[in-house]
């Protein structure tokens, strides 16, 4: 796909901007940025292939900056609050105190009944598993 992008910024400008950048993501889409500004490449596969990006991410970036330009492309995503654990205080202890136990759990399907009878809580399949594969930190 030919590139249809006329970056604004000089090269100096881009490059000093590099320079100051801490993630590597940010430092990929100027060097995009760059590399089009100074006639480079001509394609967003020679971009993907010197960048070592996929091809539509680098798409993504170049709509985002003919949207809203520079700040438009550095935008990180701001994480969403952390959810609390759906299995958690008591019932978490009641679990770890069943999974204790000589006779313990046939199977994960079987936690989440127990669950659901013993600690009035409807926990998804997954959730059960994540929970308890990596309670230890496995």
């Amino acid at each position: 796909m030919i590139l249809k992008v006329w970056v604004e910024e000089s090269e100096d400008y881009l490059i000093n901007l590099i320079k100051r950048q801490t993630k590597s993501l940010n430092k990929d889409k100027l060097n995009a940025l760059l590399m089009i500004k100074m006639n480079k490449v001509s394609e967003i596969r020679e971009l993907a292939e010197i960048l070592a990006r996929d091809r539509n991410s680098i798409a993504r970036w170049l709509s985002k900056y003919r949207k809203g330009g520079l700040e438009n492309v550095l935008q990180t995503k701001q994480r969403e609050e952390f959810k609390p654990l759906a299995i958690n205080g008591d019932n978490l202890d009641k679990l770890i105190t069943r999974l204790s136990l000589p006779e313990g759990f046939n199977s994960y399907y079987h936690i989440q009944e127990w669950l659901k009878t013993e600690c009035n809580l409807d926990v998804k399949y997954a959730t059960v598993h994540h929970t308890v594969r990596y309670l230890n930190g496995e």
